[in-house]
């Protein structure tokens, strides 16, 4: 099983993607830090595949664990499309502040 990893910030900023998920699309850390989750590669397979990420950042960032089951790019050039079971998990300090979201995939067979 293929298991995708991000840490992004309350707003969706990517803070880390796992190795596994950079190296299916071919690209660095560096090419996705500090941007919008939803402006990355993976997630311009569709319009409705770009729009749901959003809406679902914006429900983990209000403190709801989200799950649903999206298409995403595997591949650099586009190539190579998977359907994941995504799930966002917001992470909450004492106060009950969301302060990260935990993204995950695993590719679905």
């Amino acid at each position: 099983m293929v298991q995708f990893v991000g840490l992004l910030d309350a707003r969706g900023t990517v803070l880390e993607i796992n190795k596994v998920a950079l190296d299916a699309v071919g690209i660095t850390l560096s090419d996705v830090e500090g941007k919008p989750f939803w402006t990355t590669v993976w997630w311009q397979v569709s319009e409705e595949a770009n729009q749901g990420i959003r809406d679902m950042i914006a429900r983990a960032a209000k403190g709801e664990f989200v799950r649903w089951d999206t298409p995403i790019y595997a591949s650099a050039d586009g190539s190579v499309t998977i359907i994941i079971d995504a799930s966002l998990t917001p992470v909450m300090d004492d106060d009950g502040t969301v302060v990260f979201i935990c993204a995950e995939g695993r590719e679905r067979y």
